[in-house]
């Protein structure tokens, strides 16, 4: 992360100036040229190349800043939850990351890729604000996946070490995560691969501690905190599959089970992250010193937060040694926190853990496709003309491949209007 930093700072610094912008675009059609694409993904990222994107409530005191655009365009998590997408931008993001020598142009473009990738889960979520659940996700989610032995092992080696040593992430790393752990067992089931291990990572995902970020806030007004690193996408993604996007998320291993399904032998990683970001384009500042606490201060509020989920989670499952051990942790992360700090923490809640957002009611008065992403309007079109023929049955698998939270959202929503390019 200290080699890939500087060249997120690099990006942002560049991304309000025109010619910078234009600079980092050509950059990534360079790299796009080296290997040949499906059509599909050139108009893709022809598409994404297209214009400017920013984030819509920071407006850049550069008098060169590009215009911004206000339609309500996803294309570059649309393109990462494509199959072909995903294999474009993973495969460069992973060159990159896996590369003993550096090529500083193919690092650039990565970055810029992770750049487009992070705007518009910030735009997408500054549009679903009034949804607590796009506003805060916090909840259970699950990946299945296939790995080598080794990297079994490395997993187990991790799980049974030392509490505090039980973490990994990936720099510039997304991973899609589904909230229906059902969709994750038949994957699991129906892919079995040979001499491959199944894994199914089970994530507990938080928000930061509210009564810390309340400090946090207080000592840097202008610092902007949101929960970027999970959001629910499947509106946009073109797999209805209860999707959770998570980004440069730092996993916790909490502890690691197995258990036969069938024929299957499943490996069962439990873990918690946070979905507490501070990735803005504001966040840019000339004293870089001051980046630098907030940082470093965050980073704490996030550890005392998480260790102590961890130590909920392992009494509830027995460790009472690992719980005492996170817990010991917590009351010296917060002891440190209120030494450096002048207000006291608020003794009406002694618990750091907070509650999952509860649902919120949803306006879905907008009735023109243009105010939606493409694969949304897909769905409502099959759902409308589903109930328009009475076709009962298409009508409920549509609602149910939606988000739990979300299912009664579809019970009176009209048919959309207007025309759009790409549908």
């Amino acid at each position: 992360m200290n080699v890939i930093r500087p060249k997120i700072e690099e990006v942002r610094k560049r991304w309000y100036r025109l010619e910078d912008y234009d600079a980092l675009k050509d950059n990534l059609r360079r790299i796009i040229k080296q290997d040949s694409h499906p059509r599909e993904l050139l108009e893709k990222t022809q598409s994404l190349l297209r214009g400017f994107r920013g984030w819509r409530d920071y407006n850049s005191a550069n008098a060169d800043a590009p215009p911004l655009s206000f339609e309500q365009d996803y294309t570059a998590i649309e393109l990462y939850c494509s199959d072909i997408g995903y294999k474009f931008m993973f495969g460069l993001i992973n060159q990159v990351l896996r590369k003993k020598d550096l090529d500083d142009s193919q690092m650039l473009g990565a970055v810029t890729l992770v750049e487009f990738l992070t705007i518009d889960l910030y735009n997408y979520r500054l549009a679903n604000i009034g949804n607590s659940l796009y506003h805060d996700f916090q909840g259970i989610v699950h990946r299945g996946m296939s790995v080598a032995p080794e990297e079994l092992s490395s997993f187990q080696a991790a799980a049974t070490g030392p509490p505090f040593q039980r973490n990994f992430s990936v720099p510039l790393a997304f991973a899609s995560c589904s909230t229906d752990e059902g969709k994750i067992q038949e994957f699991l089931k129906s892919n079995p691969e040979k001499d491959r291990c199944q894994l199914h990572w089970v994530i507990h995902v938080h928000s930061a501690n509210p009564r810390l970020m309340a400090r946090y806030q207080h000592k840097y007004p202008d610092s902007i905190v949101t929960s970027l690193c999970a959001m629910p996408i499947a509106t946009v993604s073109e797999f209805a599959e209860k999707e959770i996007l998570l980004r440069g998320a730092f996993f916790h291993i909490v502890r690691m089970t197995t258990e036969q399904v069938g024929d299957n032998t499943i490996h069962k990683l439990e873990m918690v992250m946070l979905n507490t970001n501070r990735d803005h384009g504001s966040e840019l500042a000339e004293n870089k010193n001051d980046k630098e606490e907030q940082r470093r201060y965050l980073t704490k509020i996030i550890q005392a937060t998480k260790f102590e989920i961890c130590a909920s989670l392992a009494q509830e499952y027995g460790l009472s040694g690992d719980a005492q051990i996170y817990q010991e942790e917590v009351k010296r992360i917060v002891d440190v926190l209120d030494t450096h700090d002048i207000s006291a923490p608020d003794p009406s809640n002694s618990s750091l853990t907070d509650s999952p957002s509860a649902p919120t009611l949803t306006w879905l008065g907008a009735s023109l496709k243009s105010a939606f992403p493409e694969h949304y309007v897909k769905r409502r079109d099959m759902l409308s003309s589903a109930a328009y023929k009475g076709e009962w049955e298409k009508v409920m698998k549509i609602i149910r491949d939606d988000y739990d939270f979300q299912m009664c959202d579809w019970c009176n929503i009209p048919r959309l209007y207007g025309w759009r390019s790409n549908i």
